[in-house]
């Protein structure tokens, strides 16, 4: 194709057809997820955002990375909630705009990941990640931005081993053992992904080999040191001393059955 008189490359019919459906995808992100922009702050959403000095304070990025004031060590999450708070201020419009636009990135590497996997059918399964209930809760609810980031860096750590494994470059296990810290720094919940990882990488490869353990190591070593943070905060800051169960280890397994079963 020629555009005043230069020659621009045209693309592929596959490459065409990819975007269509990553377009697909995000449009119906937001159209699923669009009345969510009008509402308005909920629950904690007002203490850690509308009510949290740190957010309002110039100085509040130090304190998010260099002090025990928060309930959470969750430094990324609270330092881009800092920035929007000087873009949107104590407007939830932005705040949830931010939040569906994290989800469509997340739908879009939802694919992207099951295609690396050889997945059967990585479009309808990410384009039902899209739109699944379940989903609802981290876009809607404004603080659940945190789940949205960690979500983000650990998919992208996924697809960063991966790509390792599959070309060699030590620079993708750099990248994705960043990725990790990130997303722990976004909530430290995602803890389990090395064990995940193992799981797709015994899955994919049916063994180990001594350089993959070296790497899936490394990624636990971080996992339990930022997870260690993380238990500190939640039992010295979020907790302080409540006690938050009193029943027996047989009832709290009976729980945890019970969510199995749902």
């Amino acid at each position: 194709m020629r555009i005043c008189g230069v020659q621009m490359p045209v693309a592929s019919p596959r490459w065409q057809i990819a975007g269509s459906q990553a377009i697909v995808i995000a449009l119906l992100v937001v159209t699923v997820h669009h009345r969510a922009v009008d509402g308005g702050f909920v629950r904690d959403d007002n203490s850690a955002i509308v009510e949290n000095r740190l957010i309002h304070s110039p100085h509040g990025l130090r304190d998010f990375w260099c002090s025990t004031t928060q309930p959470d060590y969750w430094p990324v999450s609270y330092s881009v909630l800092w920035l929007e708070w000087r873009v949107f201020g104590p407007t939830p419009t932005g705040y949830r705009a931010v939040n569906i636009g994290l989800h469509a990135v997340n739908a879009l590497l939802v694919w992207r990941l099951l295609m690396m996997l050889d997945v059967p059918s990585p479009w309808l399964c990410a384009l039902l990640f899209a739109v699944h209930p379940v989903t609802v809760e981290a876009v809607a609810w404004i603080i659940q931005i945190k789940t949205l980031l960690s979500m983000l860096f650990a998919l992208a750590t996924l697809m960063l081993f991966l790509r390792w494994q599959a070309t060699g470059p030590w620079r993708y296990l750099v990248a994705a053992l960043a990725a990790f810290v990130l997303a722990l720094l976004s909530k430290s919940t995602v803890v389990t992904l090395p064990v995940a990882l193992l799981v797709i990488v015994w899955w994919r490869q049916g063994r180990l080999t001594r350089r993959d353990l070296l790497a899936l190591l490394t990624l636990l070593a971080i996992s339990l040191v930022l997870g260690g943070i993380g238990t500190w905060f939640q039992s010295h800051n979020a907790i302080s001393g409540d006690i938050v169960r009193t029943d027996s280890f047989w009832s709290r397994l009976a729980i945890a059955a019970r969510a199995v079963w749902f």
